[in-house]
């Protein structure tokens, strides 16, 4: 349970082997996310693995280590980025890539210590109307900021009574799957201290840990937007 916001912006990845190499992205405080894409022309929504291997020399590609953890109809295959602070993980290796996280904070609770070691992305999220969220240092974007920026969740779902007891996730998961869908934004406490909030419509979710955003994920969760990645 301590790790659910980061389960619910998809980052569950295993393995770490990117300390040689030598980084792509020397600083990477000047590079802007795009909601709903990505950082343009380096890492995008439907880019291939050899395509981020072009654009960031120290892309490192695992496969999950554990045989026993079988998700849908294969393995999860991660992929991290250090010099932009990126860790992700998806089902198929050659799979197009269906969603990005960016890690910007320190994580208070229990992490895997992979996830801990990466470099942090030190840039900024720019919306489509100009809003702004800078991570220049770690903390540094409140919950307050977040909404300042992208606007009030509409909806909100606190399972923090419920969150150590067995099977609760699957009993909200279909209405949050439901309202996401639909592009209702949402607040979803997760624990007494971490909550996520996400912007279907605008295309970006972030994780907090005691109101501070420690990690932030870009991807498509409107059913419309699903199909087109399918196809």
């Amino acid at each position: 349970m301590k790790t659910i916001g980061r389960c619910l912006l998809a980052v569950v990845i295993l393995g770490s082997l990117w300390g040689c190499r030598k980084p792509t992205h020397f600083s990477n405080s000047t590079l802007t996310i795009t909601p709903g894409v990505g950082i343009k022309g380096v890492i995008e929504l439907g880019m291939t693995i050899p395509e981020l291997a072009r654009t960031s020399r120290d892309l490192v590609v695992h496969a999950n280590d554990k045989p026993d953890y079988p998700l849908g109809e294969g393995w999860i295959w991660g992929f991290d980025i250090p010099s932009l602070g990126v860790s992700c993980g998806q089902m198929k290796e050659k799979a197009p890539l269906s969603a990005i996280t960016f890690e910007v904070g320190e994580y208070k609770l229990k992490s895997p210590a992979r996830i801990l070691a990466l470099p942090k992305f030190r840039g900024s999220v720019v919306t489509a109307t100009g809003g702004k969220l800078s991570f220049h240092r770690a903390g540094v974007v409140k919950r307050q900021d977040v909404i300042a920026v992208l606007g009030q969740p509409e909806k909100l779902i606190d399972s923090r009574a419920d969150c150590n007891r067995k099977g609760w996730l699957m009993d909200v998961g279909p209405t949050v799957a439901s309202w996401l869908e639909n592009e209702h934004s949402l607040e979803w406490l997760t624990t007494p201290s971490c909550s996520t909030i996400i912007y279907p419509k605008q295309g970006i979710g972030f994780a907090l840990d005691s109101n501070g955003v420690y990690c932030l994920t870009v991807t498509r969760w409107t059913k419309q937007e699903n199909v087109k990645q399918r196809n």
